[in-house]
């Protein structure tokens, strides 16, 4: 028995917008690669336990009718929120993964409403949570993110996000954690740590990349 599930999952850190916006611009940018129907996505479910009743209502007639909602609230906000994630539990990683076509909502105050292939690794360890994260938006392009205990590394393809990165003065990576809360660094992940990320699914039993 395999234990599978379809969900959505908002990833929050503090992150620099003019890094986000890019990485947003890059995507909306990328000719489509695969076309859905939102109406048939589980985004309303999320809609419906994340804001109001009224509210819910007010965003899906928005989505449904304009394809896009007016103004987004703020219990919508973060970095990166993506759903119809496919998850299952691997024996092999002893993490929850997701692998495949899922759909990449929001970045930012940016949204996408578009489909992409998106890893997702979430490992629970004694030394501390893991969790890593891939959107490829394109063949051979993408975004990589991965943290562990305080730090977030990222990595990607597209050469102006790497230089954004770079151009941030050191001491604005390094967030002082409030009471009983770690810092938190972000900074560029190797260029090998996405590549070794996405091995890991390729030797998965079962391994799909549809």
């Amino acid at each position: 028995t395999v234990l599978k599930m379809n969900g959505t999952m908002k990833v929050d850190f503090p992150f620099n917008t003019l890094v986000t916006n890019q990485m947003s611009t890059e995507i909306v940018n990328t000719p489509i690669m695969q076309m859905f129907k939102l109406e048939k996505t589980n985004y309303d479910l999320f809609l419906n336990n994340t804001v109001s009743p009224s509210k819910s209502e007010q965003i899906n007639n928005e989505l449904f009718n304009k394809g896009r909602i007016s103004r987004l609230p703020e219990e919508l906000m973060s970095v990166i929120t993506l759903f119809d994630l496919n998850f299952y539990w691997s024996e092999d990683l002893q993490s929850f993964v997701s692998n495949g076509n899922a759909n990449v909502a929001t970045i930012g105050e940016n949204q996408l409403y578009k489909r992409c292939k998106v890893y997702v690794q979430i490992q629970k360890r004694r030394s501390g949570d893991k969790f890593a994260l891939l959107i490829e938006h394109k063949e051979n392009s993408f975004y990589y993110f991965d943290y562990f205990n305080g730090e977030l590394l990222t990595y990607s393809t597209d050469k102006t996000y790497l230089e954004l990165l770079e151009a941030i003065p050191a001491k604005e990576k390094k967030i002082k954690g409030e009471k009983d809360q770690q810092e938190f660094y972000f900074g560029i992940s190797s260029k090998s740590k996405p590549y070794m990320f996405l091995d890991n699914f390729v030797k998965e039993d079962g391994f799909d990349e549809d």
